[in-house]
């Protein structure tokens, strides 16, 4: 059986507006896309690591009932980290994040899946990044005995992180290049390599070893650029409530895309007709984000 797999942190977000708390959910950008998969029906397993604390529990509740497995989640000491976010006027968020300050050290998972070359994995943020979490990577990403899945990867290089940029640039390359679709926002892009136009960037990833690039521009709308394609697709104007999750639920639906529609998914680049379908469900499903203070998609949205 095909699975899907998130490999990311666990956090809980606290939405502030007006200097209000408005909403508490459960996050983390990988956690945020398992949630919508589980709760469109797909098998999906979130890789994470979670702490043992009422928060935790919560969270683990909360991920039971909207159908994401936690088999690969494994416990760790310390407190669930906490996401401050504040909504400016256009419902963008401004984060601070608080966590314990734990050692650096190699992360111990108590079992890792062996994924397989018809499998789906999305990772990215600053997980990605850790270096007690490299060996999780490595094996997530194709370095296991039972071969590379189909990887899609999320930078999420907001700009509070720029000034860690040259501490980490070289593993999100290394990321980079063990993806097989690179889904960002400009301004993740444009932070990491200093650049906005769309084919010097896409020539900056193949350069690193993926060969297709998905750029979201918020209300500018998506482009894709792979060896076969080169398309700009609008959005639909919308009123929003919060952005938060949105670029989450876009990586949601274009592996929902790739796992019902192209069952060939790891062996070829799709074509135009199915990139015209997979841009538009994961429009359809940010689209629906924007609309709550949730980091996902309702329950019993219809595609």
């Amino acid at each position: 059986m095909r699975r899907i797999f998130a490999l990311g942190e666990t956090v809980l977000d606290i939405l502030f507006r007006d200097d209000k708390p408005v909403s508490a959910t459960p996050g983390g950008s990988m956690l945020n896309v398992a949630v919508s998969l589980g709760r469109l029906g797909l098998p999906v397993y979130l890789i994470s690591e979670q702490a043992e604390d009422s928060t935790a529990a919560f969270i683990s509740r909360f991920l039971q009932n909207s159908s994401v497995s936690q088999q690969f989640i494994h416990k760790i000491k310390g407190k669930t980290p906490i996401a401050l976010a504040f909504l400016d006027s256009q419902n963008n968020a401004v984060y601070s994040f608080y966590h314990d300050n734990l050692p650096l050290k190699e992360s111990t998972p108590a079992s890792l899946p062996d994924i397989q070359q018809t499998d789906l994995l999305l990772f990215g943020s600053f997980y990605a990044l850790k270096p007690q979490n490299r060996h999780i990577i490595n094996h997530c990403t194709g370095n296991s005995k039972t071969g590379k899945p189909f990887v899609i990867y999320d930078p999420n290089f907001r700009t509070a992180h720029s000034n860690s940029l040259q501490e980490v640039f070289s593993v999100i390359c290394q990321n980079i290049a063990s993806a097989d679709i690179v889904r960002a926002s400009d301004e993740d892009l444009f932070n990491i390599f200093h650049e906005t136009d769309t084919l010097k960037l896409a020539e900056i990833i193949a350069e690193l070893g993926c060969k297709q690039l998905i750029i979201t521009r918020n209300k500018q709308g998506v482009d894709i650029i792979n060896p076969t394609l080169q398309k700009h697709y609008p959005v639909p104007e919308i009123k929003t409530m919060s952005t938060i999750g949105a670029g989450d639920a876009f990586n949601a639906g274009l592996a929902y895309a790739l796992f019902t529609l192209n069952p060939q998914f790891h062996k070829i680049i799709p074509d135009e007709k199915f990139w015209d379908k997979a841009i538009n469900i994961a429009i359809n499903l940010s689209s629906a984000v924007c609309c709550s203070y949730e980091n996902y998609i309702p329950f019993g949205h219809k595609l």
